[in-house]
């Protein structure tokens, strides 16, 4: 981001980011876990960050203590050691980079209780807001430019907030009218958005034997609707991440599948007809490839 004007709003770029983004490590898991239908990564956060990945999907859980899930597995790693601690000296390494981070409530049970929502956004923030990490965290929920954010944690909220607490500065707030399973754009607090998460839905006859049709059906048309969107101010969130109807458990359905088909079909766009300096959004991969990652850097007009 280093060439990137200090007066572009993050909206205006193409931000490579990925799905699920602790999931990352199995050998560490239970031996129930379903690794198949659980593993989104081989990257640790460390090296996602390295090979340019800038936004991060961390799915949190109030296990005594900020705990990384993903539905109901425990991933082992701990929300600060594990993901702030390595965010922190990430930018203190190269200041000039932001990273944008959507934290997502994955607490069960009652996660939508009144209790639980409370109980996790207090140690959320107490955690955010900490003496070592509250310089660097973007808590804003105003689009930024990236001159005023770099060297920070850009907060994109996925979780409820207590009720009479004020929106303001709890992040972008992405997790009202958030579409489920579908493509939808939407405005909240005045901020426009566009997201496309057909993860199950792009398999409209429960075979999940054309993994190509979540690209055909789904990314792709979120790909083109970015570019040719005249709004500088839209954040468009596109998920190339899928599963079938099975959720993943067997082998033509897991997130692996379906990336190995939908990941070179991005890149056979991105240097076809998507060629050139065009604003894709944030762009949201399982098992990202360095070419997958340096093409979509490539199409903000500034990497060589």
């Amino acid at each position: 981001m280093e060439s990137v004007s200090d007066g572009k709003l993050i909206s205006e770029l193409t931000i490579p980011g990925t799905h699920d983004s602790a999931t990352y490590n199995p050998k560490d898991w239970s031996a129930l876990a379903p690794v198949q239908a659980t593993q989104c990564q081989t990257l640790s956060i460390e090296d996602q960050l390295k090979n340019g990945v800038r936004f991060l999907d961390i799915r949190l859980k109030n296990d005594n203590g900020l705990r990384l899930y993903h539905n109901v597995v425990d991933l082992k790693l701990t929300f600060e050691a594990d993901i702030l601690a390595v965010c922190k000296g990430f930018l203190e390494a190269n200041p000039t980079e932001t990273i944008l981070m959507s934290i997502k409530n994955e607490s069960e049970p009652n996660k939508s209780s009144t209790e639980s929502i409370a109980a996790f956004f207090k140690l959320l923030t107490s955690t955010l807001f900490d003496q070592a990490y509250k310089n660097i965290i973007y808590n804003r929920n105003e689009l930024p430019l990236l001159g005023g954010v770099r060297g920070k944690i850009v907060l994109f909220r996925r979780f409820a907030i207590p009720e009479k607490t004020s929106a303001d500065f709890c992040g972008l707030n992405i997790t009202d009218n958030f579409p489920d399973d579908t493509s939808s754009g939407f405005t909240n607090e005045t901020i426009n958005y566009y997201v496309q998460d057909a993860y199950k839905s792009w398999d409209e006859h429960w075979t999940s034997t054309v993994p190509k049709a979540k690209f055909d059906n789904h990314v792709k048309p979120c790909l083109v609707k970015a570019v040719s969107d005249g709004s500088p101010t839209t954040i468009y969130l596109n998920f190339l991440s899928a599963t079938g109807m099975d959720a993943g458990i067997i082998g033509n359905t897991t997130p692996k599948y379906l990336s190995d088909t939908v990941n070179p079909c991005v890149i056979t766009y991105l240097g076809g007809s998507g060629q050139g300096k065009n604003r894709f959004g944030i762009v949201i991969i399982d098992f990202p490839t360095p070419d997958l990652i340096k093409a979509l850097i490539k199409s903000n007009g500034y990497h060589d």
